[in-house]
């Protein structure tokens, strides 16, 4: 029973090694899905893009490449699916049997794609798109990019896997996009095995299931489902296969050594018990019930104390001793295995960590592009100026997560005070500036800060320019403060107020509208009065 027992942790032990694995290689393809987002969100948001000038985007688009080479092209099609503008491929090009970019035309929003060959590299790839809207709010076409599947090969080296392993990336209709090592039998842009693409197809977000391969060896296998939206269907599943026969080589083992020593002393005991009785074995025997009981509690260390007795109680004896010593060391061997998870634990973090600072010094290039697009001309710099302000509000945030020792949440009184800090050296002119910050304590995850993050970056800027610079006010107010499990951010000013009838849906400018999105984003409110100036306060969930 215990060797049984102990294959069974073993086996679940292994099921859920190999969920946490996948698990940690999704949540990078998280990363990357969020990082290219925003990406396309702040190209398809230049009024360059907006125009569907086929000439203007060009060294943009080049750059952001060039600093991303995990990308294999971006591009810019109109509303037939036609290239307008591209790094790699010829305007004019039709690009309609993307699914990314009909999704993002039919959606107005966000696009995935499926597997393909890209046309720019002829390699296995896989396609995001963003809608893009012109200047009179109509869609006026979609800006997209093809990101290069073979980056993760290196993210399996570092993973460390036994012999046989592999990892799978699959498209929505289970077509290999990625799959490490490769092998003949499993090729990519072919579908999977029917009954494991049923399993995944049917079944919760994760999950585990012991099956035969293509190649005929037996596995643990576990998926994750990636979502664009919550509640939407997956756009990506990533499978991780681990050898039955490694990960349960220590139980066998374990269950064998068990049942010989159980039968040995089972046999012992026996004859014993059938041949003498307790006045003839006395002391001895009660040491060797003493030592079981030990055992017995978890005292592996108990041993009879009896040597160099030949009769058959010694005999006993001696297999109860190499059945603890056996204990101890089995003993050992988990605490080894503990020891052994955690470091694998410690690696993941850092690889998190590591994401983190790489999409951190992805921002700062673009942050470096837009500045140089603003030297020197004026116009230009009147653009860019808040552009680098809301670039420096995500890398912010980005920064915050891999110097913190929770990669899961971002602490937003933290981040207040260090944002405050940026955007009011950035708009200048504020030596008299009175900036009082307020707040307790309030962690979310990063998919609510980046939104936070550009919303509160807007309203404080929006307070600078119309109450200190515009308005003669010199005091602005920002309180942060958790309400049950609802988020408060309150920024006010001392300024002149906003106009009568004031409607931010209505206003001209870029900020006000950009903040009613992010408001929406975060599934929260927007109120806002005149209180001895201006006042604005954002609620939204916390949790």
């Amino acid at each position: 029973l215990a060797g049984r027992e102990h294959t069974a942790y073993l086996r679940e032990n292994a099921r859920l090694n190999t969920l946490r694995q996948i698990e940690t290689v999704a949540e990078i393809q998280n990363r990357i899905t969020l990082f290219t987002r925003q990406t396309l969100a702040m190209l398809a948001g230049l009024p360059m893009v907006r125009d569907m000038d086929p000439q203007e985007p060009l060294p943009v688009l080049r750059a952001v490449l060039e600093a991303n080479p995990d990308y294999i092209n971006f591009t810019l099609t109109d509303t037939r699916g036609e290239v307008v503008a591209s790094v790699m491929l010829s305007p004019g090009t039709n690009l309609a049997d993307r699914k990314s970019i009909r999704d993002a035309l039919v959606t107005g929003d966000f696009g995935a794609g499926e597997f393909v060959l890209s046309r720019a590299g002829a390699e296995p790839s896989f396609n995001f798109t963003k809608a893009v809207y012109g200047r009179d709010g109509r869609i006026a076409g979609a800006i997209g990019t093809v990101y290069r599947l073979s980056v993760y090969s290196s993210v399996v080296d570092n993973l460390n896997l036994p012999p046989d392993s592999f990892l799978g990336i699959l498209d929505h209709a289970g077509v290999r996009l990625f799959y490490h090592p490769p092998r003949e039998t499993n090729p990519v842009g072919a579908p999977i095995k029917g009954e494991m693409w049923d399993f995944m197809r049917t079944g919760g977000d994760t999950g585990t299931i012991f099956l035969s391969g293509s190649d005929g060896i037996r596995r643990v296998h576990a998926y994750k489902k990636l979502h664009l939206t919550p509640g939407g269907d997956p756009y990506m599943y990533f499978v991780l296969g681990l050898p039955e026969a490694a990960v349960m080589a220590s139980a066998r083992a374990a269950t064998f050594r068990n049942l010989s020593f159980l039968g040995i002393v089972l046999a012992a005991a026996l004859v014993i018990t059938w041949a003498f009785s307790d006045a003839v074995f006395g002391s001895r025997f009660r040491a060797v019930i003493g030592a079981a009981d030990r055992l017995h509690g978890g005292d592996f260390s108990a041993r009879t104390g009896i040597a160099g007795d030949g009769s058959d109680l010694g005999q006993v004896a001696g297999a109860l001793d190499r059945m603890a010593e056996a204990l101890e060391h089995r003993e050992s061997e988990r605490e080894t295995a503990a020891r052994e998870t955690e470091r694998s634990m410690m690696e993941k973090e850092m690889l998190l960590r590591e994401v983190h600072h790489r999409v951190k010094n992805n921002l700062q290039i673009i942050l470096s592009l837009i500045r140089l697009q603003g030297d020197g001309d004026a116009a230009a710099e009147k653009i860019s100026r808040p552009m680098e302000a809301r670039v420096s509000a995500m890398a912010l945030v980005h920064e915050m997560l891999y110097q913190s020792e929770d990669l899961g949440r971002v602490d937003l009184a933290g981040y207040v005070a260090r944002l405050a800090e940026l955007v009011v050296r950035s708009e200048g002119n504020t030596a008299e500036l009175d900036l009082r910050l307020g707040g307790s304590p309030l962690h979310v995850l990063l998919e609510r800060a980046i939104p936070f993050a550009l919303a509160f970056n807007e309203l404080l800027a929006n307070a600078c320019k119309h109450a200190l610079r515009g308005g003669g006010g010199k005091r602005i107010t920002v309180e942060l403060r958790l309400e049950k499990s609802t988020g408060v951010l309150s920024v006010s000013d001392d300024g002149p107020g906003l106009p009568e009838g004031f409607e931010p849906a209505a206003s001209g400018g870029l900020g006000m509208r950009l903040v009613l999105g992010l408001v929406g984003q975060l599934g929260g409110t927007l109120a806002w009065e005149n209180r001895k100036g201006a006042a604005f306060e954002l609620r939204f969930p916390a949790v």
